[in-house]
C-alpha cells in the first residue's frame, strides 16, 4: 500500500521536524510512504484568502488518480478512538485499490472542491491545532493504527 501524506505549507517551527521524520521512519517498516509538500498561497487579505485555498486546493487535486482513496483533515469530519481508527485503517488498506492520499490543508483550511471529492473527512480532535503539527499527530495515527492492527507494544 503507497500512502501519501500532502500538506499545504513549509515547516516553520523546527522543533516538530524531529518527531515528523521518526514517524515516517516508522511507518516505512510497514509500507511506502510519502510527503509532499504544497506551496503555500500569500493570503494577504481575506477577500482572496479563498482563491488562495481555491488554488491549494487544486495542487493537492492534481495528485489525486483513479483509484486511490483521498482524506480530508477537517474540523467537522469523523473522529475515532485508537481502536476504532486501526479497524477503518485495515479496511482502507485492503479495499484501496490506489493509494491512500490524507490532505492537510493551510490555516484556513481545505478548499470546499477538496473535502467534496473527499472519499473521507477525517477530524484528529475537537481542536484546533496548527496544520504542521496535525501532520505529526496523523504520522502518529497511522502508526499506531499499524502496531494496533499486528498486535505490537506501542498502543498499550
Amino acid at each position: 500500500m503507497k500512502l501519501v501524506v500532502a500538506v499545504v505549507g513549509r515547516l516553520k517551527d523546527r522543533y516538530l521536524e524531529p518527531g515528523i521524520e521518526e514517524y515516517l521512519k516508522r511507518i516505512k517498516r510497514y509500507g511506502s510512504v510519502e510527503l509532499i509538500r504544497i506551496r503555500e498561497e500569500r493570503k494577504s487579505h481575506r477577500q482572496n484568502e479563498a482563491q488562495a485555498v481555491a488554488k491549494e486546493g487544486d495542487r493537492i487535486l492534481q495528485l489525486v488518480q483513479p483509484g486511490d482513496r483521498l482524506f480530508a483533515l477537517t474540523e467537522e469530519g469523523a473522529q475515532y478512538d485508537s481502536p476504532e481508527w486501526a479497524e477503518n485503517w485495515e479496511q482502507w488498506v485492503q479495499f484501496t485499490p490506489g493509494r491512500l492520499i490524507f490532505a492537510i490543508g493551510s490555516g484556513p483550511g481545505l478548499s470546499p472542491e477538496v473535502k467534496q471529492k473527499a472519499n473521507t473527512q477525517l477530524s484528529l480532535s475537537p481542536l484546533t491545532f496548527p496544520h504542521q503539527l496535525a501532520l505529526l499527530l496523523l504520522l502518529e495515527q497511522i502508526y499506531r493504527g499499524y502496531t494496533i492492527l499486528r498486535n505490537e507494544p506501542y498502543h498499550r
